[in-house]
């Protein structure tokens, strides 16, 4: 069971780039769909710009919340930004192109999604097609209302665009991958980021093992001054001396601060933590 398990993660640790992708398209379609059926509705003037509006007005937002959370992105640049020579900052690069490109994922989809329905770009070219628009046709620029072979000629533009997007991504995504899989070798061992995480995490690790064993020995500390029980008939007394005087010193130390001493080497070099409520 155990070697399933582990197979399954390693499994899903190597397509976790495409797992999460599949999962994006799956939101962005969702998204799509709620903004076309409840905040769509094309007006009788203007229209162009409003389906234009809502049609970028989202797609930015999307890439906006794509760079927020895109942690490839960042750690890429930042990589880049730490190397010296010309020359590995360019291979760099050209190694994480995926990763460059992956914030541009979600407005993509969601502009393809939309054009491919079609209705965005029917709003944008005819407007509203509600009676309504056409009861006072002083007021509007056109004469008459569209006919449904206008419709489904505008509907067939809307789809081909989509489509030419779709298929320009595609491609362009397709030499990325060519790109990164012929160009360059995935390493076999772990490489200088993996080092780093890893160090990051056994440092953390080993400061909360120390931090833990320092409290523990502080308390143990407190609890052995505060009981000091001589006799059995004085053990009530001592149990409410030593609440009031475990009360009085955590108010104290509220009040003041206090810096526990961790000692992590023989020499004299010591760590001093000081109590967040000094602040």
């Amino acid at each position: 069971m155990e070697n399933v398990l582990g197979a399954l993660g390693r499994r899903f640790k190597h397509s976790k780039g495409p797992f999460q992708n599949s999962i994006i398209l799956v939101i962005i379609y969702g998204f799509e769909e709620f903004t076309r059926t409840q905040l769509l509705k094309c007006p009788c003037t203007n229209y162009f710009m409003y389906s234009l509006v809502m049609m970028v007005g989202p797609a930015l937002f999307l890439l906006g919340l794509g760079f927020m959370m895109s942690g490839g992105f960042w750690q890429s640049i930042l990589k880049t930004s730490r190397l010296q020579h010309v020359k590995e900052r360019c291979n760099y690069r050209m190694k994480s192109l995926t990763r460059l490109f992956q914030p541009f994922l979600a407005p993509a989809a969601y502009i393809i999604i939309a054009l491919l329905k079609g209705d965005f770009f029917v709003c944008s070219s005819s407007g509203s097609l509600s009676d309504s628009c056409y009861s006072n046709v002083e007021k509007m620029d056109i004469l008459q209302k569209p006919t449904e072979q206008k419709l489904l000629n505008v509907h067939m533009q809307s789809q081909i665009l989509g489509f030419g997007i779709l298929i320009a991504a595609t491609l362009f995504s397709l030499g990325l991958v060519c790109i990164r899989r012929c160009c360059f070798e995935d390493d076999a061992l772990p490489n200088s980021d993996d080092f780093d995480e890893l160090e990051k995490e056994i440092l953390g690790n080993l400061f909360r093992e120390k931090l833990h064993v320092a409290v523990e020995e502080d308390l143990k500390k407190r609890i052995n001054d505060a009981f000091q029980v001589r006799t059995h008939r004085d053990v009530r007394d001592t149990f409410h001396k030593a609440k009031e005087a475990l009360t009085a010193v955590n108010q104290l130390d509220n009040r003041n601060g206090r810096y526990n001493r961790l000692d992590l080497d023989d020499d004299e070099t010591e760590l001093q933590l000081m109590d967040s409520t000094h602040l």
